[in-house]
């Protein structure tokens, strides 16, 4: 019989490190006048707090606090109505969890998943099957040393379509696939395809798009 459990296409650790150019690779002191942390993170020039959102001080906009202004790449939104307040790279790619000499780490949007009901009815096609993350309009690129795909599940396959920055006209695509016919052959701490398949992302991409679909409709 086989094993029904859901199949998801996730983003190792739910967070993803982003590389940034050597403009950035010597960070100072916040520059004056700009809010020096937002939360538990301390937000050091090139990089700057351009935008605040609720708390006390309402909202604030416009102060160039970051290299080339709101919207160059380097530019935070500090959403004081978290308590503590968090930080968020543009107006939304994703909150900022560090910031280092060559990368900033952020988390990242819930996985993807593709789950059939307790009358094993396959669901139609919804967003919350895909997982993407676009940072085209920012210089920064999307590591391929510490980020990984992967897929758990059973029947499952995930197609992973992007773009670097080279804009290269084929763009870059993958997938992998998982099966098993019972837990009995998923091998703890393994990701071979059984049960678990795993994707490494190529240099210099800063775009893609996942989607977590299922060979069979299980009914």
């Amino acid at each position: 019989m086989m094993l029904k459990i859901f199949s998801q296409l996730i983003l190792f650790c739910w967070v993803v490190l982003l590389l940034f150019p050597a403009l950035a690779a010597v960070l100072i002191q916040t520059k004056p006048g700009c809010l020096a942390k937002c939360g538990n993170l301390e937000v050091p020039y090139p990089f700057g707090i351009d935008i605040t959102i609720g708390g006390s001080s309402g909202n604030q906009s416009g102060l160039n606090c970051s290299i080339g202004g709101f919207g160059k790449g380097y530019s935070l939104r500090c959403d004081a109505s978290f308590d503590p307040p968090k930080p968020f790279l543009g107006m939304g790619i994703g909150e900022v969890l560090s910031i280092s000499k060559s990368e900033i780490r952020m988390k990242n949007q819930p996985a993807g998943h593709f789950c059939y009901n307790k009358s094993d009815v396959a669901p139609d096609v919804k967003l919350d099957q895909f997982l993407h993350i676009n940072v085209i309009s920012t210089p920064h690129t999307i590591s391929h040393t510490k980020n990984k795909l992967f897929g758990t599940g059973t029947i499952m396959v995930g197609y992973v379509v992007g773009s670097n920055i080279s804009n290269d006209a084929d763009g870059y695509t993958s997938q992998c696939s998982s099966f098993c016919n019972s837990k009995e052959n998923v091998t703890e701490g393994s990701c071979n395809g059984s049960g678990c398949c795993e994707l490494s992302l190529p240099k210099k991409l800063n775009f893609f798009k996942a989607l977590v679909d299922s060979y069979e409709n299980h009914t």
